[in-house]
């Protein structure tokens, strides 16, 4: 079956798990953990991505993140190709260390966000690697040792963390040891968190997105845009947007005044603002001023909010 395209786009909160070919370790010992550590801070450091929580087992890992500038594909092709070169060189291997793509779930922040740190940080406790919660403070490969005060680490978020359970970092804490001691078994279910090593199954996109149903239907929307602005030139816009307004480019370049022509420009205009196309861009491809890009934009958006099924056909357009 054909695998779906990620959710991927800057600005985004995701739990990420990363898993070794055929359940293999990705760390044979500390070296390996320290030196995955150092270059995921690099990168996140390098990208503007924040990281809520995190976690490296023998095996897999998790990572809870919010990226910045750069999508996670790109994040994450540069982590686990840097690794897998790092652990094959160290320890004389050849071929996959990881097994085929990361997963990746889309989360609504303001619902998930805690949950998600609880159970990333929990994973050492479920898998016996600690003993309890006093155990898990000494466990240097999570975020938990460092949200509790333990030890440094300059790319966490450990403030914004804390900021979720209370307003000084004392009573933070607190809280949040507590939070942690609250956990009853369901966070898994109730999370969709499937193991990467289980049996592929095909899943829509809105499964890969954690939250409600106006969540997902924005994401899903930021998605699409996010994946068009890739995509569109000035050119193509143009040309589409003719097409689907019964008109020509031609005529669009032109100074005419017809209402056709003159509202497919207005619509070319809105929706190059609303996928990132610069005025700038427009008005050369159409031989007008910026300001005019401006005005026609304001005329576009009323136009499409009088015929959202304009808007909705142009852009399944521009992603063919």
């Amino acid at each position: 079956m054909p695998r779906l395209p990620r959710l991927d786009a800057p600005g985004l909160t995701q739990h990420v798990i990363g898993r070794g070919i055929e359940k293999r370790p990705i760390f044979c010992d500390d070296q390996d953990k320290l030196a995955f550590m150092d270059r995921l801070g690099d990168l996140l450091i390098e990208t503007n991505t924040r990281c809520y929580a995190w976690c490296l087992m023998g095996n897999h890992f998790h990572l809870l993140v919010k990226t910045g500038s750069v999508s996670l594909g790109k994040l994450m092709n540069r982590l686990l190709g840097g690794h897998s070169s790092y652990f094959n060189r160290r320890h004389n291997r050849v071929g996959h260390l990881f097994q085929n793509r990361y997963k990746s779930i889309v989360c609504q922040e303001e619902v998930y966000l805690i949950t998600l740190v609880r159970y990333i940080h929990l994973n050492p406790l479920r898998a016996n690697t600690v003993r309890d919660l006093k155990d898990l403070v000494l466990f240097p490969y999570s975020g938990h040792r460092y949200l509790m005060g333990k030890d440094n680490l300059n790319w966490l978020a450990i403030d914004e963390v804390l900021g979720h359970f209370g307003k000084t970092k004392a009573t933070a804490r607190e809280a949040y040891v507590n939070f942690l001691s609250d956990f009853d078994g369901e966070d898994r279910q109730n999370l969709s968190i499937r193991d990467q090593g289980e049996k592929d199954k095909q899943q829509s996109n809105g499964s890969r997105i954690l939250g409600d149903a106006d969540f997902k239907n924005d994401i899903m929307q930021d998605i699409k845009i996010a994946e068009v602005s890739n995509l569109v030139s000035p050119k193509l816009l143009i040309m589409k947007t003719a097409h689907l307004m019964g008109t020509t480019p031609a005529l669009i370049k032109t100074s005419t005044k017809l209402r056709v022509v003159a509202n497919a420009r207005a619509v070319a205009a809105y929706i190059a603002q609303k996928i990132g196309i610069t005025g700038t861009a427009l008005a050369k491809e159409i031989y007008v001023t910026e300001a005019c890009i401006s005005r026609s934009a304001r005329r576009g958006a009323g136009i499409l909010a009088r015929r959202p099924e304009l808007e909705e056909e142009l852009m399944r357009m521009l992603r063919c």
